[in-house]
């Protein structure tokens, strides 16, 4: 379903104007465009409160921009409404409203007056980052709050489900991401959290999405132990190739796998900093790509298995940069995906 060399956004972007970010990305992102979530145009289009409505307990103070758990009230029912809302599938629940995802709205409505595309990407944040980023009213981690904690994966869940179900309404196809940037502070003294716990958390989002015909990836944009991502049901795992491709390669067995049950690696070969964007070209960008790859050849992973199951895509959201930045990255994505094709001919 999608082509090989393929490329997509991550989620982010730096346009302050919606109708211009989405414009562009319908223009440009024609294999398989996505969404774009804009947190320099409100704080609840930060990726950490953007996914908090339905959550229990969550106090959020714009004015401050500041979000928080309070579980100094009474928590029992606020999570018991978590479960009821899941267990009688109503989606509706964990709705992103448009306040919080202009983005999102503006993307469908100009689908729709197009007409349905064959296939679309959503992205949703992962029960893990959420939980080791947001604390409670006494700064202590809310994925330790062992009431708390099981809500919040279930909240993401229905959260996934009514984004999925939202974008088939114009696509025949859909892609839902989960973001876990956090991923990289497994195994740290710091992080008190097994890959089990990971695996079963993400795997609840990646099978009920499943279910529901989905295309599953989860983005990671640091380093971190990849072999965890490859043990779960995703379909995807998006990397920073550009900074990170090193330590992938310490799993090449287990990519070989991987690739072989179909899935496909996400080369996040497009660096997100500033003066990166500007000093690379299109083509030191594709010699990049190729070299990453030609490595895990090298290790024993089947060549035609990496060319076919490779999309292209920046590093990380691009929602810190300037705007001059985000369309540097939209001619590289575009170029170096023209490259790789052509190079596969």
């Amino acid at each position: 379903m999608i082509k090989t060399g393929t490329f997509t956004a991550v989620g982010s972007w730096s346009y302050t104007d919606v109708n211009k970010a989405v414009d562009l990305i319908l223009e440009n992102f024609k294999d398989l465009p996505s969404w774009p979530q804009l947190p320099k145009t409100s704080f609840y289009e930060n990726m950490y409160v953007q996914y908090c409505e339905g959550l229990p307990c969550i106090k959020i103070d714009p004015e401050n921009e500041k979000i928080y758990f309070d579980t100094s009230q009474d928590i029992l029912q606020p999570i018991q409404q978590v479960y009821e809302n899941y267990l009688t599938e109503n989606y509706d629940y964990f709705k992103i409203s448009e306040k919080y995802a202009k983005g999102l709205y503006n993307f469908k409505q100009k689908i729709e007056k197009k007409g349905k595309l064959p296939i679309v990407k959503g992205q949703t944040l992962g029960p893990v980052s959420l939980g080791l980023t947001l604390t409670d009213e006494n700064k202590r981690l809310i994925l330790y709050h062992e009431q708390i904690a099981d809500a919040i994966v279930k909240t993401c869940v229905c959260k996934a489900v009514w984004q999925a179900e939202f974008l088939k309404e114009i696509a025949d196809k859909v892609v839902i991401f989960i973001d876990e940037p956090y991923l990289v502070s497994f195994g740290s003294a710091y992080v008190n959290i097994t890959r089990e716990q990971i695996i079963t958390m993400l795997n609840e989002i990646i099978d009920k999405l499943h279910e529901l015909d989905v295309i599953t990836g989860v983005h990671c944009c640091g380093s971190t132990d990849w072999s965890i991502l490859m043990d779960t049901n995703i379909d995807i795992i998006n990397f920073d190739a550009y900074l990170y491709s090193d330590s992938l390669m310490l799993y090449s067995e287990k990519i070989d796998d991987f690739l072989r049950r179909k899935k496909y690696l996400a080369w996040g070969i497009i660096p997100t900093s500033e003066d990166k964007i500007f000093s690379e070209t299109p083509q030191s960008l594709y010699e990049k790509l190729f070299i990453k790859q030609d490595e895990l050849v090298s290790k024993g992973v089947d060549k035609n298995n990496i060319i076919k199951q490779t999309i292209i895509t920046p590093a990380c959201g691009v929602g810190s940069l300037s705007e001059k930045a985000a369309d540097r990255v939209i001619e590289l994505l575009k170029e170096v995906s023209e490259l790789y094709k052509k190079g596969l001919s």
